[in-house]
């Protein structure tokens, strides 16, 4: 009878992301592969591996992504409002993205050295969409592989320009670069 809240987990990117065992190589899932979680961790995870060489925002990726949660909290007693989305680097960014695309999806999003990549950048109009869900963006100010300076614009412009901020916390950490290295 008891529903679980589930944290949708996306890794980074990395030359290995083809081989399954990439996922389980760092954050959330790394966490739960070697048993370093807490006791007490009433959460079901679920972290899906990347298309090769396609970003979490690639093609159909996104909705092929809301096509799982849809399929995992159908088949498990899931609790809908508590769906949580994570993601580090190349997938911190791909939560602002789906955040911005489905965001009353989601309970809460956190973002992990990620802001973005290529020429993909979200409007104005998306940013506020985000600023619906409560975020909190950590950041290493030293990250010469994904610019704290474009985190920090989201950041000031979700602060700036969305009257519909709901929470928004900011960590920057001065001394680290890319995913706290």
């Amino acid at each position: 009878e008891k529903t679980w809240p589930l944290i949708f987990f996306l890794h980074g990117s990395g030359s290995d992301e083809s081989d399954s065992a990439f996922v389980m190589s760092s954050g959330l899932p790394e966490v739960l592969y070697t048993g370093d979680q807490p006791d007490d961790f009433p959460f079901v995870v679920v972290s899906p591996q990347a298309f090769a060489g396609l970003p979490w925002w690639g093609g159909v990726t996104p909705d092929i992504l809301m096509a799982l949660l849809d399929e995992v909290t159908e088949l498990y007693q899931i609790d809908q409002s508590r769906l949580y989305l994570t993601g580090l680097s190349m997938g911190g960014y791909g939560s602002w993205l789906l955040t911005a695309a489905y965001g009353e999806r989601f309970a809460a999003m956190v973002s992990t050295s990620g802001t973005g990549y290529g020429n993909v950048n979200p409007t104005i109009e998306q940013l506020c969409k985000v600023a619906e869900t409560p975020i909190w963006a950590f950041h290493g100010a030293r990250d010469v592989i994904s610019d704290p300076i474009g985190a920090k614009m989201y950041i000031t412009t979700l602060e700036s320009e969305c009257d519909n901020l709901v929470e928004l916390k900011w960590t920057l950490y001065p001394e680290d670069g890319h995913l706290g290295t």
